[in-house]
């Protein structure tokens, strides 16, 4: 008689754990069919999504995520308005005034630690910040070139060329 009542308990338990995690496969179905349009929609975000996410990027300052959001608007208009051209220029200044700061850190510590062990990571760690500072370099100079003063220059010379020439 207790055994069958614990087998039944068992049974019971088990029966239980069985129905909670059916709810749960359902309702991570459920959560994963709301989010797909959200997700899609952040593999292609529009224009003013861009904008958007390159504001929050500022307030939040990551310069790095910014700079990818501005030159995806770049892609898609590349007419700039005022407010998206100073976005551009905020997005990689502060992209790149956070490795010069990296950079002279390094520097500084290598003066220190001349002839020391840990020379060598510091070697390594200025050329990985040196090429970073490059590929910033060399990505603002191709997009400006390349997309905006091209796109810009059609047109004529404007307020927008004038910036573009000054960045």
């Amino acid at each position: 008689n207790i055994m069958s009542v614990v087998v039944n308990v068992e049974e019971r338990d088990v029966a239980a754990q069985q129905s909670r995690d059916a709810e749960g496969l359902k309702e991570k179905l459920r959560l994963e069919q709301e989010t797909e349009p959200c997700v899609n929609k952040m593999r292609q975000p529009s224009h003013s999504s861009l904008v958007f996410l390159a504001k929050v990027s500022e307030r939040a300052k990551r310069f790095d995520d910014m700079r990818e959001y501005v030159r995806q608007i770049v892609y898609l208009t590349p007419d700039l308005t005022s407010e998206e051209r100073n976005l551009l220029a905020v997005a990689y200044k502060n992209s790149l005034t956070m490795r010069r700061h990296s950079w002279q850190l390094i520097l500084k510590k290598s003066r220190v630690e001349r002839g020391s062990i840990e020379q060598a990571g510091l070697d390594h760690f200025k050329e990985l910040v040196r090429r970073e500072i490059e590929n910033i370099c060399f990505d603002i100079m191709d997009l400006i070139k390349n997309k905006l003063l091209v796109y810009s220059q059609e047109e004529k010379i404007d307020e927008a060329t004038v910036f573009l020439l000054k960045v």
